[in-house]
């Protein structure tokens, strides 16, 4: 198991970006996607994207291809029941070793709106409508405390 974090750095106010860049590349640099941080008593993990190495051209260079199929016009039970075949190809994409491919299944991910595209934001970002400069200006006061 993990070491328990219990050694916790307070982030003055003036330089609290520059740390907490800081700290971001010193994680990933050691392979950690995460960040843990602290307000008061509340603990919070910063997540961010691995940053992926650029390749020189010619060099077994290979393109990312993501494609997300999100149906929230119906249910998940109901999409197994009428699209088996459907179901079968992603399963046999994630069970195939020869497929260079995954396929993740949101099996909790649920529609908060009525129209697609106040489902799809939050999937993509977690944000929820008109929440953005919220969020941001939440863990920014929330680090600057701690």
């Amino acid at each position: 198991m993990g070491k328990a974090v219990s050694d916790w750095k307070p982030l003055p106010n003036d330089t609290i970006t520059a740390n907490v860049q800081e700290a971001v590349k010193t994680n990933l640099e050691r392979g950690f996607s995460f960040l843990f941080l602290r307000c008061g008593k509340n603990f919070q993990v910063l997540t961010f994207p691995p940053i992926l190495e650029k390749v020189v051209e010619g060099k077994n260079k290979s393109r990312i291809n993501i494609n997300v199929i999100m149906l929230d016009s119906i249910s998940r039970p109901h999409f197994y029941r009428i699209m088996p075949r459907a179901v079968e190809a992603l399963r046999k994409i994630v069970q195939d070793p020869n497929i260079k491919a995954t396929a993740l299944d949101f099996e909790l991910a649920q529609s908060i709106g009525q129209q697609t595209f106040e489902n799809l934001r939050p999937f993509f970002s977690g944000v929820l409508k008109g929440e953005l400069t919220m969020v941001f200006f939440v863990a920014v006061i929330c680090v600057a405390h701690s």
